[in-house]
């Protein structure tokens, strides 16, 4: 039998040494996939055909309120331009660049010739469409040979020869539109295009009376003065605003008692 071998003395240390436990092992949890909070919007990719989709629909809604706005707006400018240029009135037969013409030449009218290119000039206070369109009109008119009496140069409507420039050929209203065309109770007088020029204007039977007419009321009246209406427009005037009554004869009519434009038609 064999027999047991003893230990030596280095054995024996390390057999007393302290065995060190092993240490435990814990199960880690795998790492979760984060997702984000809650709170957080998730975005998505937008759809292309979509959002092309929506700018052809905004773009089309667009384009129907302009095509809109500019049919009513070109209707507003045709009915305009056929009814209050091209087409003539039913009263009286003329356009309203034929009607400025005979309008500006009765204010000027003296009973003598006045350069068309004058007439022109005073007809573009009324009419706003250019010097050409009021001299071609002029010319139309005056060929006529019914309300204006011409002096010059016309043009021919047989061999189709253009009549002289407005600053050679003159112009002045016919008896015969005196006497018809202007009547105090069937004209009707409004503003002109730019409220400028109905300003102060005195209409009457001769220039004296319708200078005083015009002297009235300020700004933009117009006033008639016929030698009916004498004594009800001018008699309550104070006599100071007689024509050529100055300061000095105002005071030397005042000592008298005179004090009113009725006061001196009065006095014998």
């Amino acid at each position: 039998m064999a027999k047991k071998k003893k230990p030596t003395v280095e054995e024996e240390v390390k057999t007393d040494a302290v065995t060190p436990e092993p240490e435990e092992q814990y199960d880690v949890p795998a790492e979760e996939e984060v997702t984000g909070s809650g709170d957080e919007p998730e975005y998505e990719d937008e759809d292309p055909e979509a959002v092309n989709a929506d700018a052809r629909q905004s773009a089309a809604s667009s384009n129907s309120r302009l095509k809109e706005m500019m049919n009513q707006n070109f209707i507003e400018y045709a009915s305009y331009v056929i009814k209050d240029r091209a087409i003539p009135d039913v009263d009286d037969g003329f356009k309203p660049v034929q009607r400025r013409i005979l309008w500006a030449m009765n204010m000027v009218d003296d009973g003598s010739f006045h350069k068309v290119a004058g007439v022109i000039g005073d007809t573009m206070k009324f009419h706003p469409h250019g010097d050409a369109s009021i001299g071609g009109a002029l010319v139309y008119l005056a060929n006529k040979e019914l309300f204006i009496e011409k002096q010059g140069n016309y043009g021919s409507i047989i061999t189709g020869k253009p009549a002289a420039a407005p600053r050679y050929i003159e112009c002045r209203l016919t008896k015969l539109a005196k006497d018809v065309l202007f009547n105090r109770d069937i004209t009707e007088v409004v503003d002109s295009y730019d409220g400028r020029n109905v300003d102060n204007i005195g209409i009457s039977t001769n220039k004296l009376l319708a200078k005083m007419a015009g002297d009235f009321e300020k700004p933009n009246k117009i006033h008639t003065l016929f030698p009916e209406e004498i004594e009800q427009k001018m008699w309550p005037l104070p006599v100071r605003d007689l024509f050529l009554v100055g300061s000095a004869t105002q005071k030397k009519l005042n000592m008298m008692g005179i004090y009113t434009i009725g006061d001196l038609a009065k006095t014998e």
